[in-house]
């Protein structure tokens, strides 16, 4: 089986490392900020696997339509593309980040995430329940409005964002652990680590509105400030200075002296 999961993460590296890694270089082409640089690799990965698990969600997981234990407990070649992808995603984000981007790599958010996930992808897909897997990429689905936003600060919509995010990365996240509590298969045991990460997701949600309320108040005080200071300027453009024209009889006096 170890063999398998071998097999499968170089078949599908042939195709997901080229991918990420050109797609990085065509686009710090014409990106030069490192900030939205270290996005880039998230995007693309979030872009791929996001749709993907929606799809394999509907299919066996659609609520109304029962949760379908039996099919998501099981390996197929579309949710092994997925979780290569990603987990080759997350090798390149460390590589790369480490030569390029180091001080925009978190210690949690970042070496811990990407290492936790690494191998616990491998795992989940060792133990041949890779569309149970494959389906909780749906969560990264608020990458794609984070990371497009920083790649391209003019598609940035962070209450947008912060919407998706309650609603994949908490509600739907919360939604899956249940289930998972009741599987009746060796991994329900990994039920606690399902929980800590949303933890985890809480952490990043409050920590989120905390820093979309400064943002808010800084712009309301610069917007109050902008309207003092064009208050000043139109009473100062305001005031009337007299104009005094200079009499005939004056310009004949100065062109006699002249």
């Amino acid at each position: 089986m170890i063999r398998d999961v071998g097999r499968s993460m170089a078949k599908h590296g042939l195709v997901a490392v080229p991918i990420l890694i050109l797609s990085y270089i065509i686009l710090c082409l014409r990106i030069k900020e490192v900030k939205r640089r270290a996005w880039i690799l998230t995007t693309l990965a979030a872009c791929f696997v996001a749709p993907r698990a929606l799809i394999l969600h509907c299919k066996y997981a659609f609520p109304g339509l029962g949760f379908n234990e039996k099919k998501l407990l099981q390996n197929d070649e579309a949710a092994e593309m997925s979780i290569c992808f990603f987990v080759w995603y997350l090798i390149c984000d460390c590589v790369v980040g480490f030569f390029f981007y180091s001080n925009m790599i978190g210690f949690l958010e970042g070496w811990i995430h990407h290492t936790f996930y690494i191998g616990y992808y491998l795992y989940v897909m060792y133990a041949g329940c890779g569309i149970a897997a494959s389906i909780t990429f749906a969560i990264e689905t608020p990458q794609i409005i984070l990371g497009l936003g920083h790649v391209f600060p003019r598609l940035r919509a962070d209450r947008l964002f912060g919407v998706v995010f309650f609603q994949f990365r908490i509600l739907y996240h919360f939604w899956l652990g249940l289930h998972w509590l009741y599987l009746k298969h060796p991994l329900q045991r990994l039920w606690p680590i399902i929980f800590s990460l949303l933890g985890l997701h809480l952490h990043w949600f409050f920590k989120w509105i905390t820093g979309l309320r400064t943002r808010l108040a800084r712009l309301s005080s610069s917007s109050r400030t902008s309207e003092v200071q064009h208050t000043a300027i139109s009473e100062e453009r305001g005031k009337s200075v007299p104009l005094t024209l200079p009499s005939s009889a004056h310009v004949r006096r100065m062109r006699r002296q002249n």
